[in-house]
């Protein structure tokens, strides 16, 4: 069979990013969204909107590519997130589908077949299916992890070393801007390559890498503006390096013992079913497990040490939100169902895998778009609206948990709602550079000279109504060391928050829990 030329699979991953683009886009979410563990999106928005600098790790590369697709003059932040999203997944889709194009084609088969085949399966699976609809760093992830696949089975050598090096370090670089777990893959790209890079080689990768991660200049420049979103107050070294190396989330990594590490394992095969069903995930096992060729031999590598690392790091990192964190996972192992088929056929079949092929991915598209597709999602609109209905003028709004924190200030600082308002988070308000931005925008309320206790502001404001608003509600609250306490009053609103206004109450009443009815 005659090799098939670049063109060609450009051509078929040209068609894979058409066909998941429309797929995508069908199914996005019409703006804010706090859906496939989508509540960080609010804060995402909100540092894009504002020349913010959102948690850590900063995410520099998502908000260079972030400022582009804000410049969209359709609808608002939120929407042209989710588009930005939708089209870094379509991207990743056609890197996919051109790996699976240089597997089938180191099979003699047809490469075209292969990159439909591998492209679907990418595109169709629910975790990377539901990251495309929503506003968060995932697909740019995915598609950072899909050209360096690509880059580590070319290892192209010789003269044109040094620039596949170069490129190499670059992407290398920009994907670390974009999230650091993209460390874990390196190894596994390095053994997939087979061989020590020359010294000229290795300059140009460590050049390559250094101009990929000069992107987390952007972090100190933004935080310098004091913008109301400004993690970490960044514009110093200590703040810098408290965000972009997560620091807050280290205490997350430790060992859970055996009994916690083996449900989070059992939940993540539940996931890989879900990606693939049995019938997909047995396919992609048995194509590992088969004759392999040389480029298939070195692909295994890389799916292995990804399938290790990142397995790891799901049963590590004790977060609630840890699915999107194995989506490398389910990306490198989406060509081995390809591969699957054709050792199930036992020969080399271009129209019997196409056939196949197709069959798994409309299946798959059929079976998984019930359960992500969020094109008539309004939950997290008709939530914060219900909110800034619920609360009286001036008020002073104390949040809690992500969507009310997120979502609220993106609503209230990019949206422009209830401008009368002054939204804290209580858990955010002990670190000086969160008091130092919202100084800012509360001037008159929070003057610069002031107390620094949430509670002596409170008590400082008593013309002022004050409320609780968070993912879920306490029945009692003390502000601050000492008091003062306050009883939480519940109203009820439409939606996932959880709204209460605030009465003073002396000490003794704290802990008992409010009746959950209006007043109550």
């Amino acid at each position: 069979m005659r090799r098939f030329t670049a063109w060609e699979s450009l051509i078929v991953a040209i068609g894979s990013v058409l066909g998941a683009f429309a797929l995508y886009l069908w199914s996005m979410a019409p703006g804010l969204t706090w859906a496939h563990d989508g509540a960080d999106g609010g804060d995402l928005a909100m540092a894009v909107a504002l020349k913010g600098v959102p948690h850590p790790t900063g995410y520099p590369t998502y908000l260079a590519i972030g400022a582009l697709f804000a410049q969209l003059p359709v609808k608002d932040i939120a929407w042209r997130l989710n588009m930005m999203s939708v089209v870094m997944a379509a991207l990743a889709v056609g890197m996919m589908a051109w790996v699976g194009c240089m597997l089938a084609e180191s099979f003699s088969l047809s490469a075209p077949v292969g990159g439909i085949v591998t492209g679907g399966i990418v595109a169709t699976g629910t975790l990377f299916w539901s990251q495309a609809l929503i506003t968060e760093v995932y697909t740019l992830h995915a598609l950072f992890v899909a050209v360096l696949l690509i880059w580590s089975l070319a290892g192209i050598s010789g003269k044109q070393g040094r620039k596949w090096a170069f490129a190499g370090g670059l992407t290398i670089g920009l994907g670390l801007g974009n999230h650091i777990s993209l460390i874990l893959l390196l190894p596994g790209l390095f053994w997939a390559i087979g061989r020590k890079p020359h010294r000229d080689e290795s300059i140009a990768l460590s050049g390559g890498l250094l101009a990929g991660l000069s992107v987390y200049a952007l972090i100190p420049l933004r935080a310098h503006l004091m913008p109301p979103v400004n993690w970490g107050g960044a514009d110093n070294w200590s703040g810098f390096w408290w965000l972009v190396s997560g620091q807050l989330y280290r205490g997350y990594l430790r060992w859970p013992g055996f009994h916690a590490a083996g449900i989070r394992l059992t939940h993540l095969a539940i996931l890989a079913k879900q990606q693939f069903e049995w019938w997909g995930l047995g396919l992609a096992l048995w194509g590992l497990l088969a004759k392999k060729s040389s480029l298939a031999q070195r692909y295994a590598r890389v799916t292995l040490w990804t399938i290790a690392a990142f397995g790891l790091w799901a049963v590590f990192y004790q977060v609630t939100d840890w699915q999107p964190y194995s989506l490398p996972i389910w990306i490198t192992l989406a060509p081995w169902v390809l591969l699957g088929i054709m050792s199930l056929t036992r020969e080399v079949n271009a129209p019997r895998t196409l056939v196949i092929g197709l069959i798994l991915v409309i299946s798959s598209g059929v079976l998984h778009a019930p359960a992500v597709n969020l094109r008539a999602d309004t939950r997290a609109l008709v939530s914060t609206k219900s909110v800034w209905a619920a609360i009286e003028p001036n008020a002073l709004v104390l949040v809690d948990g992500d969507r009310a924190t997120f979502g609220l200030g993106y609503t209230h600082f990019v949206g422009s709602q209830r401008p009368d308002v002054c939204v804290i988070n209580r858990a955010l308000w002990s670190y000086p550079w969160y008091r130092q931005s919202l100084q800012k925008w509360y001037s008159d309320l929070l003057p610069r000279e002031g107390p620094t206790h949430l509670g002596a502001i409170v008590a400082a404001h008593p013309q002022r109504p004050l409320y609780l608003v968070g993912d879920t509600l306490a029945g009692g609250i003390r502000l601050a060391p000492g008091g003062p306490f306050y009883r939480v009053h519940r109203i009820p609103v439409k939606g996932d928050l959880k709204v209460g206004k605030m009465a003073p109450q002396k000490a003794k009443n704290v802990g008992r829990a409010s009746s959950g009815r209006p007043g109550g």
